[in-house]
């Protein structure tokens, strides 16, 4: 899975595990509709079926899992990578929603009805002329 280490400790992905892990991201790509996603739009058992019946993970899993020979175990290390890249993308579109979510709360804070926040605004806005003085209703006789 690694193709070598350099000096500072930092390592270098195969070939194989990114184009894999690229094909994770395709597959979850086309499941989720990432606009109107709800909770049961991001199932990860759904995620992980798809995932594992895409050819290019099949094809990609074989050439990276090639020197393990027990089948068990590299249907269990690919399991194990989609579940974990499932978590990182679960917890990354979560914090994408909340920041939106977020956004939306402060554009459409409830301004308060306070003498002092009504002269904060009349300071920038030119009054109109006229429109000063509340006037009261005349009956007409």
């Amino acid at each position: 899975m690694i193709d070598y280490k350099n000096c500072d400790g930092l390592k270098k992905t195969s070939d194989n595990l990114f184009f894999i892990i690229r094909e994770f991201e395709n597959v979850v790509r086309k499941s989720v509709d990432y606009e109107s996603i709800h909770s049961k739009s991001f199932l990860k058992d759904e995620l992980r079926e798809e995932i594992l019946d895409s050819f290019m993970v099949k094809h990609f899993s074989c050439d990276l899992f090639e020197h393990v020979e027990d089948d068990n175990v590299r249907e269990s290390f690919l399991e194990n990578c989609i579940n974990l890249f499932l978590t990182v993308r679960g917890f990354a579109i979560t914090k994408l929603i909340n920041k939106k979510t977020e956004k939306s709360a402060k554009n459409e804070k409830k301004t308060s009805a306070s003498l002092r926040d009504a002269l904060k605004q009349g300071r920038h806005e030119k009054p109109t002329p006229g429109k000063t003085r509340r006037e009261k209703p005349r009956a007409i006789l």
